[in-house]
């Protein structure tokens, strides 16, 4: 929290902005999750379960690593 003390367990989301050219811009923000899981769709999309309970399309995965 903002004292430094921990929150406490649940779902959080996380959002970054940077002053660009004097101008507040969002900025991607990466995080890492366990993937529990993935399928197909019949369009030929990815999709990949994580173990939070969310699903994210592959396209849009930076990163894989152990």
């Amino acid at each position: 929290d903002a004292m430094g003390n921990p929150a406490p367990s649940g779902a959080y989301r996380l959002v970054a902005n940077a002053v660009v050219n004097g101008k507040n811009t969002p900025i991607p923000v990466q995080t890492m999750v366990t993937i529990r899981g993935s399928n197909v769709g019949s369009d030929g999309t990815v999709s990949l379960q994580l173990e939070n309970g969310k699903t994210v399309l592959l396209k849009d995965v930076t990163k894989v690593g152990i």
